[in-house]
């Protein structure tokens, strides 16, 4: 493995070159810096390694726009499991996200109290972390684990995000994209539109400038 050239290494950088640097900015006027994101992310990480996730396993994240934070940690986390991060929208009716449920078929759900919510309306059975009384909530399980630096090897042409799309037929379809890819893309995205799957949906919920240079500097340590 080239280091450097995962995504969550790169965020161990940012944090520990500047930890108050912004990574994530809410619209109520919250932020989370770099070293809060690193430090969740490593605790959530191991949480789903101790869990069992697996290398190459997927990871659904079901968590709405209300709650940009939680997004990323879990997105960052995933990876640092060696996970795969596969991003569905909680506002996507009922019937379709059943269906994107059984396409992607995940390991795991991870999902905020408004997730969690169009989940059970699914009937779709899956072990699920949520933010509910009735289910493990996995901001509190971050806590059982360490924040120092975390992350399964893995190499920059492995799987780190699989994107759903909706196809011309109404069905939905997926597509994978290697941690080389998604680092390209949100390089890219600098200069022109907003990349596809988490990165462009993260960068309309106001990620910082910050994480797409730390992305694209990660592509010039080759």
């Amino acid at each position: 493995m080239t280091t450097g050239h995962l995504l969550g290494e790169l965020v161990t950088a940012q944090a520990a070159a500047a930890p108050e640097t912004v990574a994530v900015e809410m619209e109520r006027g919250e932020r989370l810096t770099f070293g809060t994101l690193d430090k969740r992310s490593n605790r959530l990480g191991r949480a789903l390694v101790a869990m069992g996730i697996e290398p190459g396993q997927r990871v659904a994240l079901l968590c709405c726009e209300n709650h940009p934070g939680d997004l990323m940690v879990a997105y960052v986390g995933v990876q640092k499991a060696g996970a795969i991060s596969v991003v569905l929208p909680p506002a996507a009716a009922t019937d379709d996200l059943a269906g994107v449920l059984r396409l992607t078929a995940p390991k795991l759900v991870i999902a905020c109290s408004e997730g969690l919510e169009a989940w059970n309306a699914t009937k779709v059975p899956a072990r699920v972390v949520g933010d509910a009384p009735d289910v493990v909530w996995w901001k509190a399980l971050e806590l059982k684990h360490p924040p120092d630096p975390f992350q399964v090897p893995g190499r920059p042409d492995e799987i780190a995000e699989v994107i759903v799309e909706p196809g011309p037929d109404g069905s939905w379809t997926t597509e994978e994209l290697t941690h080389t890819r998604v680092l390209e893309l949100v390089a890219a995205s600098k200069e022109g539109a907003p990349p596809p799957g988490f990165w462009g949906w993260s960068k309309r919920l106001s990620v910082e400038q910050t994480l797409i240079d730390v992305a694209a500097s990660g592509l010039e340590r080759d």
